[in-house]
């Protein structure tokens, strides 16, 4: 029989036995080996065969005969096979009566013993090796990267299932065929480089480069591979490799260093676009200045001036504006809205500007209104831009064409030009923040690439889309706008966006303004002085108080930001006496974003104007009346 021993455990296992009728057979469960005689194991452990010709005459074994008797044995032969100090195997022959055994039943069981050990040991090696390949195939298809194997001289010895999934083909018997068939053209001599001078040096093998995919496109792998050493010798027999798509991560890496490229752009040309109109500021500012400058030349240089303002305001305003809608922050105040309306004011709006460039600005409106549920402000901030957007691309003694109507269920705003067009290539990118199209143009020219990055936004924030088409460049662009029309059949007629002229006031009323920036506070107390009102100014907060409980004014123009005591704790004071409250307070602030209105309702504002406030949108409040008449936020 041939038995494993476990000798920590002290214990016997017969794995293969051949008795003889009669005999009891011992196959099983594990065997005490002290049973058989403490005096016989310790022989078996030092590597002698135990040889007994009857066990019960024997010395080691006939203090327990018994465990042998049953077991039917009364002569044993025991061949141990002792490993790495442990004993390991027995392979025992036994009679069930006493005999004599002999040198060369000896022998042969000797021989026998250390060739069924060597049998054993090579399955179990054969067994272990083709565990370890079955664990490792498992494991190589489990992983979501290619796994491969080659020999030191790049012959392709394994591919798990991914390469065959992302290939569609059987790989090539060498490296070299694989690098000549499925890598990029001008990654595969990069390749085999790196392979052969990690091969020389038996340093890990790392590269990047494309790999085609079973659809013909190339996507970016990282590819890293390690040695495997022969013990005896210390050479490179085989190399494991990985191959990782990375495709994702070098989209994203380009998509950043193309931010990056256009935040430069955006910094340098926002720095142009603002000093641009502060050059005719400052001039204007020095003409006014001189003793010799008529009425004329005045009215011409504040008209400039007002006109350089305002373009500084809508840089500022768009730049918050796409801030505020990149966080979410803003909130559409939607109505019944006739797209003729905006188209209409837009155009006006412009007209100065059309006339200094000397284009063709044709708008083409439909007799019947063209409702959508829409956002008044917003809305012409859209036209606004796509019309600012024609002007700047088309060059002078050009055409523009601004149309409005429907298209199935669909509002239709349409604005055509014949300026430079747009290359294909950038067709899908002008809606992209910061993006210039033409680069060509003169940074005067180009805006901020912010423009048609807003019109998206606010175009989707009304569930509609806007397109741009051009048949490339030189050859005009279109940029077209779908809104879901509104079924509503009648509308209130919309207060025309544009800018009104002064206009005397309805009521004669007590101002105060306070704000600590002297040219603001001034410049806004002279407009409303010169529409009729009784006004006074102070430029502190503890001033304003002072004046507020001596003039009893029925509206305050606040200032929020002011040193020391601010507008909302200013508002507060007023508030918490009684001959105040039925003032209007009016918040005049740089902040106007949802949470900057709340804090002023919460401190007793009833309005909010964001500076730099039109002098119309105090004229409006100041004709609405005092407080109970019921001003609203602005």
């Amino acid at each position: 029989m041939y038995a494993e021993v476990d000798d920590t455990a002290g214990t016997f296992s017969i794995h293969s036995e051949r008795v003889s009728d009669g005999m009891v057979r011992m196959a099983g469960a594990p065997h005490r080996m002290v049973d058989f005689g403490p005096e016989a194991v310790a022989m078996l452990r030092s590597g002698r065969p135990l040889v007994v010709s009857d066990v019960s005459t024997h010395a080691l074994t006939r203090d327990h005969r018994a465990a042998y008797s049953s077991i039917d044995v009364q002569a044993n032969l025991a061949i141990p096979l002792v490993k790495s100090g442990r004993l390991t195997i027995v392979l025992s022959l036994a009679d069930d009566k006493p005999r004599t055994w002999t040198d060369d039943e000896i022998a042969t069981a000797t021989e026998t013993a250390e060739r069924t050990w060597a049998a054993v040991e090579q399955s179990r090696a054969q067994q272990a090796m083709e565990d370890s390949e079955r664990a490792f195939r498992l494991m190589a298809n489990a992983v979501p990267q290619i796994i491969w194997v080659t020999d030191s001289e790049g012959n392709n010895l394994f591919f798990n299932q991914q390469w065959h999934e992302y290939i569609g083909h059987p790989p090539e018997p060498t490296a070299a065929g694989v690098a000549g068939r499925f890598i990029h053209p001008d990654d595969a001599e990069l390749t085999m480089q790196r392979f052969s001078e990690a091969l020389r040096l038996g340093t890990t093998f790392s590269v990047e480069h494309r790999l085609r995919r079973v659809d013909g496109v190339y996507r970016w792998f990282l590819v890293r591979a390690e040695p495997e050493r022969s013990p005896e010798t210390g050479e490179i027999i085989r190399w494991y490799g990985s191959s990782t798509d990375i495709g994702a991560l070098k989209e994203a890496e380009q998509a950043l260093r193309d931010a990056d490229r256009r935040k430069d752009e955006f910094l340098a040309t926002l720095a142009h676009e603002l000093r641009n109109p502060l050059a005719p500021v400052a001039n204007a500012i020095a003409i006014l200045r001189a003793p010799q400058a008529d009425d004329t030349m005045r009215f011409r240089m504040l008209s400039l001036m007002e006109r350089q303002m305002r373009h500084l305001v809508r840089l500022v305003d768009d730049l918050l504006e796409v801030s505020r809608i990149t966080r979410g922050k803003i909130t559409l105040q939607l109505q019944q809205l006739d797209l003729r309306t905006i188209a209409q004011a837009s155009v006006e709006a412009a007209a100065n500007e059309v006339q200094q460039t000397s284009l063709d600005v044709n708008l083409r409106l439909p007799a019947q209104p063209v409702w959508v549920h829409a956002d008044p402000a917003r809305m012409k901030q859209v036209v606004d831009n796509l019309l600012n957007n024609a002007l700047k691309y088309t060059p002078a003694g050009g055409a523009i064409e601004l149309e409005v109507g429907r298209r199935g269920d669909a509002g239709i705003l349409q604005v055509q030009d014949n300026g430079v067009g747009i290359p294909p290539s950038m067709l899908g990118a002008v809606f992209e923040l910061f993006t210039q199209v033409n680069q060509t143009l003169g940074r005067s020219n180009g805006g901020l690439g912010i423009g048609l990055a807003l019109v998206r936004q606010l175009v989707t924030l009304h569930g509609g889309v806007v397109t741009a088409a051009s048949e490339g460049a030189g050859k005009g662009s279109t940029f077209t706008v779908q809104l879901p029309l509104s079924r509503a059949a009648e509308s209130d007629a919309q207060r025309d966006p544009a800018r009104g002229e002064l206009r005397p006031a309805r009521q004669r009323r007590r101002v105060l303004v306070v704000d600590d920036n002297f040219d603001a506070a001034d410049t806004i107390a002279a407009a409303i002085e010169l529409a009729g009102h009784d006004v006074a100014v102070a430029y502190d907060a503890q001033t304003g108080l002072a004046a507020a409980d001596r003039l009893k004014p029925e509206c305050i123009l606040l200032d929020l930001g002011m040193p020391g005591m601010d507008g909302h704790q200013v508002a507060r004071a007023l508030r918490s006496h009684p001959e105040h409250q039925d003032c209007l307070i009016v918040a005049l602030t740089g902040w106007g974003q949802a949470n900057d209105r709340e804090l002023t309702r919460q401190s007793g504002f009833d309005a909010h104007l964001v500076k730099p406030a039109s002098v119309e949108a105090v004229m409006e409040l100041l004709d609405a009346g005092v407080r109970s008449a019921g001003a609203g936020t602005v």
